[in-house]
């Protein structure tokens, strides 16, 4: 479940975690304050354009279960202070039972998923999400927010989970991710090249979830081009090409 704090920073910081309070306690089936221990981390400051050292103002947890226990779920929510420019910034992270990782001994390891407000915005790079999905969208954003905190494991991990949902709505099969890359190229997807690289992206990944191990920079950088390639060929061209039809047919009836 989403965290709804205001998406901006400003003088109502504390009166809008308080209603995001009140909200989720009445849909988690716990959500309390907790008390902060010093909890300090390293995000990227909009204001001051550059990762900063943040500190913890304050800190929700909850969580959830279904009514027959098979699912479950939780989220730790933040209001965080810039330490260089005294800019507020918001954090929910995520986790429930249906997104894991499977660890090299069998055991499954929860994905978690991290929103923050206001969305960082990194220069270095930018993807048109005019005509992608919203679920597309929703794991876009947490990779562009990892990597403008200068998170590389964390970016690493995303940009392997982005393959696969791409690989998944593409309507690729197989039981995991090699074998959907594989079926990328059967399909004619991609190119035997570019098949190379997604293996190489999933691979990071990887090594990024089981080995705590992120890509460089350059690295992250190349990954997110050569996904950015299959989202312009299938999903923003066809829906150019979509748009401009239907505007073309309304003209010219």
């Amino acid at each position: 479940m989403e965290f709804i704090w205001a998406k901006e920073a400003g003088a109502s910081a504390r009166l809008d975690f308080q209603v995001a309070v009140e909200f989720n306690q009445l849909m988690l089936n716990s959500y309390k304050l907790e008390e902060l221990k010093n909890e300090r981390r390293q995000l990227f400051c909009n204001a001051c354009q550059r990762p900063t050292i943040h500190v913890a103002e304050a800190k929700c947890v909850g969580r959830w279960d279904d009514e027959e226990g098979m699912f479950s779920g939780g989220q730790s929510d933040y209001i965080f202070r810039c330490g260089a420019c005294d800019e507020v910034s918001f954090v929910s992270s995520s986790w429930d039972s249906e997104n894991y990782v499977d660890d090299y001994d069998g055991s499954q390891i929860a994905i978690r998923s991290e929103k923050h407000f206001p969305v960082p915005i990194a220069k270095d790079f930018s993807f048109n999400q005019d005509h992608t999905p919203k679920k597309l969208n929703d794991l876009l954003h947490e990779l562009m927010s990892s990597h403008a905190a200068s998170l590389p494991i964390a970016t690493t991990v995303m940009l392997r989970l982005i393959v696969e949902f791409i690989a998944s709505d593409l309507n690729c099969k197989g039981r995991s991710l090699k074998i959907k890359i594989d079926d990328m190229k059967t399909l004619n997807l991609i190119d035997e090249e570019q098949r190379k690289l997604f293996q190489k992206v999933r691979e990071h990944g990887n090594s990024g979830a089981h080995g705590a191990i992120g890509m460089s920079s350059v690295q992250i950088l190349a990954a997110m081009s050569i996904i950015n390639l299959i989202i312009e060929k299938h999903y923003n061209a066809p829906g150019r090409e979509k748009s401009i039809m239907l505007n073309a047919q309304e003209a010219l009836k």
